[in-house]
């Protein structure tokens, strides 16, 4: 866990595990720390997760480079 860059994007239950800065990008690996959630169809609160593959969510751009969650 990166401590400092979870306490800087402040996101409730998500921790940074690591951080890469390639050319003009940055991108962060998060980690949820929730046990469950609701689901966004029928609002019932599950701990068996649907789909765990990894995504890419594109943020602005920071300091002149692309930012990057995963």
């Amino acid at each position: 866990m990166v401590l400092n860059l979870t306490n800087l994007l402040d996101l409730p239950d998500v921790v940074v595990d690591s951080w890469d800065c390639q050319g003009n990008s940055v991108s962060f690996n998060l980690n949820l720390l929730a046990k469950g959630m609701y689901c966004p169809h029928c609002n019932t609160y599950t701990e068996e997760f649907q789909q765990v593959r990894p995504i890419i969510v594109r943020d602005l751009p920071a300091c002149g480079k692309e930012v990057g969650v995963a």
